[in-house]
């Protein structure tokens, strides 16, 4: 089991994965999704530009899931906020917190000692 941090930069895009328990990735796969397998670990990060006020808000870890089924080709490419996904998997959303005072990903990073860190970041 693997963990990545699930980087969402559009407010449409985390209403559609917490709607749908799904993620989406857009053509051209990066390796990382192609490594992602059933039982890896996301957390679901929100970029400051997310909810379209980055001078308020900051990016934050939101919640946490669980990849719940390989990434595959869709047979109908999806839009959300205006792009093209081609693949994608279910998801199973373990943990939430309310969106404001989720973890915020700077200050975590600031107070941490991390010398080799295996997690991949897509999104």
């Amino acid at each position: 089991m693997c963990s990545y941090l699930l980087i969402l930069g559009e407010r449409e895009a985390v209403a559609w994965v917490l709607r749908e328990r799904r993620m989406a990735f857009p053509p051209g796969r990066r390796a990382e999704v192609a490594r992602l397998e059933p039982g890896d670990e996301l957390l679901i990060y929100t970029t400051r530009g997310c909810w379209h006020n980055p001078g308020r808000d900051r990016g934050r870890v939101i919640g946490r899931a669980r990849v719940a089924s390989p990434v595959n080709v869709l047979e109908v490419p999806i839009e959300i906020a205006g792009r093209e996904f081609t693949s994608g998997c279910d998801l199973d959303v373990q943990t939430l917190t309310r969106i404001s005072p989720g973890v915020e990903l700077a200050l975590q990073a600031e107070q941490s000692d991390v010398s080799e860190c295996r997690a991949g970041v897509f999104g």
